[in-house]
């Protein structure tokens, strides 16, 4: 509120201001003012934008008193009205910030979830995982009782939607990534958490997506959106998987945790940290968008 009134410190003309940028009612935009109701992430993105503000600023990240990592846990398999308005809230917010001014990277260990959430097997494998290791009770679901509803593929479907509206997209995986989800399938099927015949569609399509991630190497853009995205192979394996998302105005670092969840932060040192951290990784790692041919036959005949 500090940095807003700064901006508008007339009450009635910020209260008018509030009501019409956020689509909310006077009483709301109040309760919001007095510190009632906090402001959302999309709706704190959207004043941002308008205001020429940094979310450093608005969250005042700098400060002693404010910790610079935030972790949301959402849960994926049964997920509550309150996770789906989490995921739609970060949804609005990353398409808020494509533009191609804005540079997305990534280095992981696992498949990026917006090249998996293309296949649904393969997404109900990772969320079936994500269950098998948080589940604190005795009543184990196996693959098959993982359920995918039509409200969940859609927010699979905005996430991949929001990663190609990057400006430009680095991904850097590690060499071993496809190896090692065929390791967790083999345990999975070794203790018959996973038939035979899912197994058949989920490797139908492993070898799909395999094909889509070749042909983005090839194209070195997104076929929707005709941004450009690089892939690299780390010749060094991965403990984590960080990534960085930068505009002009918003620098957020994201940290993998649990799965599927990321610890995010809008610090700017941390943001500086990590980015030249993943700078160094490319010094040991071949980039295969549209070179680098005999690394990239080696990544994607893996399994064939």
């Amino acid at each position: 509120m500090e940095e807003i009134r700064k901006k508008i410190p007339q009450k009635n003309k910020l209260v008018t201001f509030l009501t019409g940028l956020l689509g909310i009612e006077r009483e709301a935009v109040y309760r919001r003012l007095r510190g009632e109701v906090p402001f959302s992430f999309s709706e704190v993105a959207t004043i941002c934008q308008k205001l020429s503000l940094s979310v450093d600023e608005m969250i005042d990240s700098t400060s002693s008193e404010t910790s610079p990592f935030k972790l949301k846990v959402v849960e994926f398999t049964d997920p509550s009205d309150k996770d789906f308005n989490f995921m739609a809230q970060l949804y609005r917010f990353l398409s808020f910030i494509g533009n191609p001014a804005s540079e997305a990277c990534e280095s992981s260990n696992i498949i990026p979830r917006s090249v998996y959430y293309k296949y649904k097997s393969i997404t109900q494998f990772y969320l079936f995982k994500w269950y098998y290791h948080h589940n604190q009770t005795m009543d184990f679901k196996k693959y098959g009782d993982i359920i995918i509803d039509d409200r969940l593929q859609t927010y699979h479907n905005n996430t991949i939607a929001a990663a190609h509206s990057m400006g430009n997209t680095r991904l850097i995986l590690d060499f071993s990534v496809i190896q090692y989800l065929i390791n967790d399938l083999n345990y999975f099927i070794n203790i018959h958490m996973i038939t035979k015949d899912e197994m058949k569609v989920i490797k139908k399509e492993l070898y799909e997506m395999l094909d889509y991630m070749e042909q983005l190497t090839l194209t070195g853009k997104f076929e929707d959106t005709g941004n450009p995205i690089q892939l690299y192979i780390s010749h060094m394996n991965f403990a984590s998987c960080y990534g960085y998302i930068q505009t002009t105005a918003y620098h957020i670092t994201l940290v993998k945790a649990f799965i599927l969840n990321a610890v995010i932060s809008f610090d700017k040192s941390t943001f500086n940290q990590v980015k030249d951290w993943m700078n160094s990784l490319f010094k040991s790692s071949t980039l295969i968008t549209e070179s680098g041919e005999a690394d990239r036959i080696r990544f994607f005949l893996i399994i064939k």
